[in-house]
C-alpha cells in the first residue's frame, strides 16, 4: 500500500509539474509591462495549487483503497463530489489564472478553466457516469446522491 501511495503522489506531482511547465508561458507574461513583483493574487494562486495537487492526491488514495475492496463510492470526498480528482484539476487550473491575473491582460486567461470545466461537465464526467453505472450496481443511487463535479452542500 505504501508503495502505491508513493506512485500515486508521484504521478500527481509529475502530473502537475508538467502543467506549470505547459503553463510556464502564461508565467512568463509577469515579465511584460505592469507589476514585477509577487501579488497577493500570486500568493493566493500558490495556495490554490497546493489545495488542488492536496484534493488530487487523496483523491487518488482513496480510490486506491477503493478499488482493492471493489468499492466506488467510498471515501470523505466522493461523499462531497463524485469527481474530486477532476475538482482538484479545475482548482489547480483555477489557481494558473490566479497567477496571471496580474499581468498586462491577464484576466483574459480565465478561458482555459472555463473551456477544462465545460469539457469536464459535458464530455468527459458522463461518459465516466456511463461507464461507472455499467460497472458497478449501487453507481446509480450514489449518482443521485452527489454533484458531478462541484461539492454538495449538505
Amino acid at each position: 500500500m505504501q508503495r502505491e501511495q508513493e506512485r500515486g503522489l508521484g504521478f500527481i506531482l509529475r502530473m502537475n509539474v508538467f502543467q506549470l511547465v505547459v503553463a510556464a508561458p502564461i508565467l512568463s507574461i509577469h515579465f511584460m509591462p505592469g507589476a514585477s513583483w509577487i501579488t497577493l493574487a500570486d500568493l493566493f494562486g500558490f495556495a490554490l495549487a497546493l489545495v488542488g495537487i492536496y484534493i488530487q492526491y487523496i483523491s487518488n488514495m482513496e480510490l486506491l483503497k477503493n478499488e482493492k475492496d471493489n468499492l466506488i463510492c467510498n471515501g470523505k470526498l466522493r461523499s462531497f463530489c463524485r469527481y474530486p480528482n477532476a475538482l482538484g484539476e479545475v482548482i489547480f487550473w483555477l489557481s494558473i489564472y490566479m497567477l496571471a491575473i496580474g499581468s498586462v491582460n491577464g484576466y483574459m486567461s480565465i478561458y482555459g478553466p472555463l473551456v477544462l470545466i465545460i469539457i469536464l461537465l459535458k464530455i468527459v464526467l458522463p461518459k465516466e457516469d456511463t461507464r461507472l453505472e455499467n460497472k458497478y450496481n449501487q453507481f446509480k443511487d450514489y449518482k443521485s446522491s452527489s454533484w458531478m463535479l462541484f461539492p454538495k452542500l449538505k
